[in-house]
């Protein structure tokens, strides 16, 4: 968890955490969802691949088995990411997903 940067999180209630071992069984990706606030869709969240194991398809597979997980129970679902992730953005491209919006912040 350190190292996708949530040191501190903690699985919510209803959510499900969700690990992808590299060949020797070793935990590579990690990712969650759960409910979102929006009746009957889910949220996709902090998915993330170990550093040294980018690049080798594992968040793709990841993100595609969470959709399949998710679908189980909701109806719909919905995720994000910064614009400048280019890695999460090809990986919902390759799984079929779509940008339906753009949301901006303001300080």
């Amino acid at each position: 968890m350190d190292t996708l940067g949530h040191p501190d999180w903690s699985c919510k209630e209803g959510w499900t955490l969700v690990a992808l071992p590299d060949t020797d069984g070793h935990p590579v990706a990690l990712g969650a969802f759960g409910p979102s606030t929006r009746p009957g869709w889910a949220n996709l969240n902090m998915l993330g691949v170990h550093p040294d194991a980018r690049g080798q398809g594992y968040g793709t597979r990841l993100h595609a088995h969470m959709l399949a997980r998710a679908a189980e129970r909701f109806t719909m679902h919905g995720g994000g990411t910064e614009q400048g992730n280019d890695g999460m953005r090809r990986i919902y491209e390759k799984n079929g997903s779509r940008q339906d919006a753009v949301q901006m912040y303001f300080r």
